[in-house]
């Protein structure tokens, strides 16, 4: 039986998103899997795994909030923003000393706090004109993007250290919305001080409410096989939707309804969806197991609630709801 949910895995440097999706499809024996969050190859970190019928929250799981451990080096820049690319400027640790220290550089950090805009990488999966931005970049070209708005949630420094070269590097925590790039981050840090700075290390260590605590590496999750105990690293679709809003169906008619698709009239679901629960954005809704059948959204046309997911096979575990 193929099994629906999440698994947190951990993945090494050296390997890219698909090559964790392709491993995964032989640990659970089963096709329909998916990744949210490409990770590039030399970055390690949490990165989530979708099985069955969760693949169809990867869009969802995108627009979290997540939370990298990162380090920038002052003093160079790369065609990258990382030091995988070809250096296009340098100049001398004494003129970077000069420009920037500890004290100042942690001063810099509040002003990248709040909603902003920011331009994607060269070496960006962002799309433009149906073609990937890292394509254009491997074929030599480098063309005009346009600004995104991001998010800077939280941003701590950790460490400032001088590296080998004499460039100092600040190391640094930050918690960002959907779209945001660490390695421009980096960069943008040089440019405050007026000179060339690289992301020179970079983990992803949070993913929405998961964390490297909840992950599992490839070795972990195969031994776990081995012991015939692999579904232990599943998280349901339930239990991962902890934090959203619910409604909950127990009448065995109204939920036939549900799974047929229909759409919910809130004067006529009253005794459903609580008063709560206002008429905008979306919510899960659970059967009398606490287990999530669909995902609605309110349509403001039909005024009505819409499905926009409904899950057809029994899911993994229950929850203990509280209705917001």
């Amino acid at each position: 039986m193929a099994v629906d949910g999440i698994v947190s895995v951990w993945k090494d440097a050296g390997m890219t998103s698909h090559d964790v999706v392709s491993k995964m499809r032989k640990l659970f024996g089963q096709k329909r899997i998916g990744h949210a969050g490409t990770l590039d190859p030399q970055v390690t970190g949490v990165l989530l795994v979708c099985l069955g019928q969760a693949t169809r929250l990867v869009e969802r799981l995108q627009s979290q909030s997540k939370i990298y451990s990162a380090d920038v080096m002052f003093g160079k820049s790369t065609d990258t923003e990382d030091l995988q690319g070809e250096v296009i400027q340098q100049i001398d640790s004494v003129s970077v000393h000069q420009s920037v220290n500890e004290s100042s550089w942690k001063q810099s950090l509040q002003t990248f706090l709040g909603e902003q805009q920011q331009v994607p990488p060269m070496v960006s999966a962002v799309r433009v004109n149906g073609k990937r931005l890292y394509e254009y970049a491997r074929e030599g070209q480098i063309i005009e993007r346009k600004s995104r708005q991001i998010k800077i949630y939280r941003i701590e420094a950790n460490a400032w250290h001088i590296s080998e070269i004499g460039f100092p590097i600040g190391s640094f925590e930050v918690e960002c919305s959907k779209g945001t790039y660490v390695r421009t981050i980096c960069t943008d840090m040089g440019a405050r001080f007026g000179i060339p700075a690289v992301m020179s290390h970079l983990v992803r260590t949070g993913y929405g409410r998961f964390s490297k605590s909840d992950s599992f590496s490839l070795e972990q999750l195969n031994d776990l096989k081995l012991e015939g105990r692999l579904e232990e690293s599943v998280v349901s679709i339930t239990k991962a939707l902890q934090g959203w809003r619910f409604a909950k169906v127990n009448d065995p008619a109204r939920m036939k309804w549900v799974r047929n698709g229909g759409s919910l009239l809130s004067d006529e679901w009253s005794e459903v969806i609580p008063e709560s629960l206002p008429n905008e954005g979306e919510f899960a809704l659970l059967d009398s197991f606490n287990q999530v059948v669909g995902i609605y959204q309110w349509n403001e046309s039909k005024q009505a609630w819409k499905p926009d997911v409904i899950f057809q096979t029994e899911l993994n575990e229950s929850l203990e709801v509280v209705e917001t």
